[in-house]
C-alpha cells in the first residue's frame, strides 16, 4: 500500500523502505550504480523520518511520535564536537529531546544562532528586571553584556518589538490553517491595531508582511503623486485617499495587513452574465474566496468599531471625512481599495505579463462581494472603485509594447509580432473586464446600500463615469456599458434612484457647458489655424460636414462634452420636461462646441423621441419651450424629426405643426417650415416662396434643396396636374427656376436686386442645376410665351428672362448650340421685339453668339453660327436695322 500512497502517508508509518529490485534487472553498471545512490539517499531520509522530501508537523502530538519513531536510527555514540572555525559560533546548548523538538517544530529556525535576538535564545532569563519603589517604575538591565549605559530600556522595547513582530508573523501563518484560520485572523486583526505605537517605533512587519508592506508603500507613494500632480479637467472630489499617512505611521501593521491577501490572491469570482442589465450573481465561495472573517475585512470592522466606540456614530446625515476618529474607517477602506486600483493599473501597464494581468484579474473579480461585506461605503471609496474604469495606462502600456524593438529572429519575427498582438488584445479585453466590475460594484452599491448618501454617491460615479468626467482614459466599450448601467438599470430600478440620475445628469451637463465656455477662445484661435491651412478641397470637404470638428483642440473639448450630451438627450427621450435645461445648456453664449455636440446626436435622440410620442407632439412642446435665444435648438429638432429616407414623406401632422409654429411664432422664421416643404403641395410652395426669396442665400438654398429632394428622377420636367383635382407635391428644380423667374416681387415686396440675386443664386450651384435643368425652364418658360395652348393663355417672359438666357451663354457652353439654333428664333417667332426691354437683351446674346466663331469656336459650332446669322438677317426691316445700329458688323 505504501507503494501507491501520498508522501504524508508514508511519513506517518516512519519505517525504513525501499522498492523491491531483482538483481537480474540490473543491465548495466551505471545503472547499479545510481540505484545504490538513490537507494542512500532514501536510508538517509529514512533515518531522519522525512521520507521523500520535507513534510513537517502540523502539531506537538505528530512531532512527538516523529521523534519517539526515529529514536532508533540515533546513533549509539556521540558524534564528535565540530572542530573551531574562525567566526563562526559555537553552540553552548547541549542536544536533548527538547532540542531536537524545537527543531522540528521550527523547521530548523532553532538551529539558527543570532545574537540579536536575545529573545529566542535566553527568554526572560537573559534580563534583570529592577522596580524603583518610589516612581514604581520598571527598568532592564543585560548582565554580562557589553552594552552602553543607559540603553538597556531601548534595546529592551527593540527586543520586545522584534518577539512580537516575529509572533504576529507566525500568527499570520497559522492562519491560513483553514482549522483555525478565523481565530488567528481575528487576533491578528486586534494585534495590528494594538502593537502600533506611533511613528518611529513601534512592530515593523517581518516576513510575508514585510512583502505586503511594499505593496503598500508602493500605493501611499502612487497616491502622493496623484495628489500633487491631478489629471487636466479633474474635479475637486479626488479618488486619492487622503491623510492615509497617518494609518501607515501610527499602526505601521493595518496597512501590510490590509494588502497582504491581495499579495497572496484569492479565486477570481465571475458575474455570471455579460450584460450589465441582468443581475449579477455572485457564485459560491471557494476555499481561498473573500468572506466576512479574512484578514483584510477583520481590519476594517476594527477601524469601523473604533469609530464607533469614541462616540462618533456612523449615520446618514453626517458620514463625511470630517472628524479624526472616522479617518480611521475610511483611510483604511480607501487604502485597501487603492491597493486593488494599482495592482489593476501595474496589470495595465505591463501588458504582456500575464502574472500581472492573473493577479489583476482576480483580485477585481472579487470586488463586489468584498465591497457587499463592508459596514460602509465612503463617497471617496467609490470614487477608487471608479477609477479601476481609467484604461489610459493600458492604453500607454500597449502603445510603448507596440513600438518597442522585437528582440526576435528574421525566421521568428513574425510569429513573435502576432504573438504579442493576441497578448495586447487579451490584455484589453481583461482591463475593460475589470472596468466591468467596477460598474457592477457601483451597481450593488446603489442597488443593496439603505444609506441614501452612499446610493446617491454610486450613482453620481456611473452618470459621471457615462459622461466621460470621473475618468478620461474610459474606453467606448467601458463608457458604453456605464451608460447602459444609468439608462436601462439604475433609472428603471425606483422612482427615487431615476430621480437622482436626473439631478447628477444636470449637474454633468453644466459642467460641460462651462468646459466648452472656458475653452472657447482657445478653440476659436485653432479652429482659425487650421482654416489658414487648409487648401480648397479640405475647405468644400470641411462645408459638407459642418458638424466634424475643425482642429485638434475642438475634437478633444467636443470628445470631453458628447458622452453629458448623450446622456442627457437619452433622459430626454424618458422626460421630455428635461429638454429645456438641455437647451438653456447647449444655446448658452461661447458654448458653440456643446450645440455640435449636442446636435450630432440630434438623430438618435429626434428617432426615439418621435416614435415614442409622436413627431408632431415634440415639434411643438419644443416650440413652446424655446426661446428666441434657443431657435437653434428648435431648428435641429424639426429638421431630424422630418424623416431623412427619401421614399418617406414628412406625416401630415408632423407638416401643420410645423406651419402652426411658423404662424405662432413672433419671429416667423421660414426654417420652421424647410424640413416639410418636400411634404407640401407646389401651389403652397408658390406661395411661400417670396418668404424663401427674403431669407439669406443659405436658409434659400435649403429651402430649394428640400423641395426636391425626393424628385430626383422627374428634376427635369415642369409638372401638369393629372386632373383637377390632383396635387402636386414638391418642386422639382426646373420648376424652381420657372417660378422664380414668374416670382412678382413689386407686389411681395422684394427688392429686384433681391429678386434677381435669388435667381443667380440657383445658377451659380452647379449639382443642382445642372444645364439640362437650366435648357429646361428656358425652355419651358420659351414654350409658354410662344404657345397659347400649354397655359390657356400666352404667358410673358419673366423681367428676368433675357439676364438669365445671358448668363447661361457664359456659364454653360455646352448650351450655346441650342440657345442659337431654337431659343433665339423662338423667341423672334414670339414678336419678342415688342418689348423694349426683352428686345435689348435679345440682341446683346444673338450678337455675344454671332461673334463667337472669330473667337476660336469648334468645327461643330459653325453650322449654328450660321443660322443665328440667319435668323439676324430674317428680322423685320424695322428691328433689322436696329439691330445693325446698335452691332455694327456682326452681319
Amino acid at each position: 500500500a505504501l507503494k501507491t500512497a501520498g508522501r504524508a502517508a508514508r511519513n506517518r508509518a516512519a519505517v525504513y523502505y525501499e522498492w523491491d529490485k531483482s538483481s537480474e534487472d540490473r543491465s548495466s553498471k551505471r545503472q547499479r550504480e545510481n540505484e545504490d545512490e538513490l537507494a542512500k539517499m532514501r536510508a538517509a531520509k529514512a533515518a531522519r523520518g522525512l521520507g521523500f522530501g520535507i513534510h513537517l508537523p502540523v502539531n506537538l502530538t505528530e512531532a512527538c511520535e516523529l521523534v519517539m519513531a526515529n529514536l532508533t536510527h540515533l546513533p549509539e555514540e556521540r558524534p564528535e564536537p565540530t572542530p573551531l572555525v574562525e567566526g563562526v559560533p559555537q553552540r553552548k546548548e547541549p542536544v536533548s529531546l527538547e532540542f531536537i523538538v524545537d527543531a522540528i517544530m521550527s523547521g530548523g529556525a532553532s538551529l539558527s544562532v543570532d545574537d540579536s535576538r536575545w529573545y529566542e535564545r535566553d527568554g526572560s532569563t537573559a534580563w534583570k528586571v529592577k522596580e524603583d519603589a518610589d516612581t514604581g517604575r520598571f527598568s532592564f538591565h543585560l548582565p554580562d553584556k557589553n552594552i552602553e549605559e543607559g540603553t538597556d530600556t531601548g534595546i529592551f522595547q527593540e527586543q520586545c518589538d522584534m518577539a512580537a513582530a516575529d509572533a504576529f508573523d507566525r500568527l499570520l501563518a497559522k492562519g491560513r490553517n483553514p482549522r483555525i484560520g478565523a481565530m488567528g485572523e481575528l487576533l491578528a486583526a486586534r494585534l495590528a491595531w494594538t502593537l502600533g505605537r506611533g511613528e518611529g517605533c513601534g512592530v515593523r512587519p517581518r516576513g510575508e508582511l514585510a512583502q505586503a508592506q511594499m505593496l503598500s508603500m508602493q500605493v501611499a507613494a502612487r497616491n502622493k503623486a496623484s495628489s500633487a500632480a491631478p489629471e487636466e479637467g479633474a474635479e475637486s472630489e479626488s479618488s486619492v485617499p487622503k491623510n492615509d499617512d497617518d494609518v501607515l505611521m501610527k499602526y505601521p501593521l493595518v496597512a501590510p495587513c490590509l494588502a497582504l491577501e491581495l499579495v497572496r490572491g484569492n479565486a477570481p469570482v465571475v458575474a455570471s452574465s455579460s450584460d450589465m442589465t441582468s443581475s449579477v450573481a455572485l457564485p459560491t465561495k471557494s476555499r481561498n474566496a473573500q468572506n466576512e472573517t479574512s484578514l483584510a475585512n477583520r481590519i476594517l470592522y476594527e477601524s469601523f468599531a473604533r469609530n464607533s466606540a469614541r462616540g462618533e456614530q456612523v449615520d446618514e446625515e453626517d458620514h463625511g471625512d470630517t472628524s479624526e476618529t472616522k479617518d480611521i474607517y475610511s483611510n483604511c477602506l480607501d487604502f485597501y481599495l487603492s491597493s486593488i486600483s494599482h495592482i489593476s493599473s501595474s496589470a495595465n501597464e505591463k501588458p504582456l505579463d500575464p502574472e500581472a494581468r492573473k493577479l489583476a484579474t482576480t483580485v477585481v473579480s472579487t470586488l463586489p462581494q468584498r465591497m457587499s461585506l463592508m459596514p460602509w461605503i465612503t463617497t471617496s471609496s467609490l470614487h477608487i472603485v471608479s477609477s479601476l474604469c481609467n484604461l489610459d495606462a493600458a492604453a500607454q502600456g500597449s502603445a510603448a509594447e507596440g513600438a518597442a524593438p522585437s528582440r526576435t529572429t528574421p525566421a521568428t519575427g513574425s510569429a513573435s509580432s502576432l504573438t504579442d498582438s493576441a497578448t495586447l488584445h487579451a490584455s484589453k479585453v481583461a482591463s475593460e473586464k475589470r472596468a466591468y466590475v467596477s460598474l457592477v460594484t457601483l451597481r450593488e452599491a446603489a442597488f443593496q446600500r439603505s444609506q441614501l448618501e452612499t446610493r446617491r454617491s454610486a450613482v453620481e460615479c456611473a452618470v459621471a463615469i457615462s459622461s466621460g468626467r470621473l475618468v478620461t482614459g474610459a474606453t467606448n466599450t467601458v463608457q458604453e456599458n456605464a451608460l447602459k448601467l444609468v439608462m436601462n438599470v439604475l433609472y428603471k430600478k425606483s422612482t427615487e434612484l431615476a430621480d437622482m440620475v436626473v439631478v447628477c445628469a444636470k449637474q454633468e451637463l453644466e459642467r460641460a457647458a462651462d468646459y466648452a465656455v472656458e475653452h472657447y477662445s482657445s478653440i476659436q484661435e485653432a479652429n482659425k489655424a487650421t482654416i489658414d491651412n487648409q487648401t480648397p478641397e479640405e475647405k468644400v470637404a470641411a462645408a459638407d460636414n459642418p458638424l466634424l470638428p475643425t482642429s485638434e483642440e475642438e475634437k478633444t473639448v467636443m470628445t470631453r462634452v458628447r458622452r453629458s450630451a448623450v446622456l442627457f438627450q437619452a433622459l430626454c427621450v424618458r422626460r421630455t420636461e428635461l429638454m429645456k435645461h438641455l437647451m438653456t445648456n447647449s444655446c448658452r453664449a461661447k458654448a458653440d462646441v456643446l450645440f455640435k455636440a449636442v446636435k450630432s446626436g440630434m438623430p438618435q435622440f429626434a428617432r426615439a423621441a418621435a416614435k415614442t410620442y409622436g413627431a408632431a407632439e415634440i415639434a411643438l412642446q419644443v416650440a413652446q419651450m424655446a426661446s428666441e435665444s434657443e431657435r437653434s435648438f428648435l431648428l435641429a429638432i424639426l429638421d431630424n424629426l422630418s424623416p431623412a429616407m427619401a421614399h418617406q414623406l414628412p406625416a401630415a401632422d408632423l407638416t401643420a405643426a410645423c406651419l402652426q409654429i411658423y404662424r405662432t411664432k413672433p419671429s416667423s422664421d421660414p426654417r420652421y417650415i424647410v424640413p416639410v416643404v418636400s411634404a407640401m403641395p407646389r401651389d403652397d410652395l408658390v406661395k411661400l416662396l417670396p418668404e424663401f426669396v427674403r431669407a439669406p442665400d443659405q436658409i434659400l438654398r435649403a429651402a430649394l434643396t428640400r423641395m426636391s429632394e425626393r424628385l430626383g428622377r422627374v428634376s427635369l420636367l415642369f409638372r401638369e396636374p393629372p386632373g383637377p383635382a390632383d396635387v402636386v407635391v414638391g418642386m422639382t428644380p426646373c420648376e424652381q427656376v420657372v417660378y422664380l423667374h414668374r416670382l412678382d416681387f413689386a407686389e411681395a415686396d422684394i427688392l429686384q436686386k433681391r429678386y434677381l440675386r435669388a435667381i443667380e443664386t440657383c445658377l451659380e450651384d452647379t449639382r443642382a442645376y445642372p444645364d439640362q435643368v437650366v435648357q429646361a425652364a428656358l425652355d419651358t418658360m420659351s414654350l409658354q410665351f410662344v404657345d397659347e395652348t400649354i397655359t390657356g393663355k400666352k404667358e410673358p417672359l419673366p423681367l428676368a428672362f433675357m439676364r438669365t438666357t445671358i448668363l447661361t451663354c457664359s456659364r454653360h457652353k455646352s448650351l450655346h448650340r441650342w440657345i442659337r439654333t431654337a431659343l433665339l428664333k423662338r423667341l423672334v417667332e414670339g414678336k419678342i421685339y415688342t418689348d423694349r426691354r426683352q428686345w435689348e437683351g435679345w440682341m446683346r446674346c444673338a450678337n455675344m453668339l454671332a461673334r463667337s466663331m472669330s473667337e476660336g469656336a469648334a468645327q461643330e459650332d459653325t453650322a449654328s453660327i450660321v443660322t443665328i446669322k440667319e435668323i439676324i438677317k430674317n428680322l423685320p426691316q424695322e428691328q433689322l436695322d436696329n439691330f445693325r445700329k446698335r452691332y455694327p458688323g456682326t452681319v
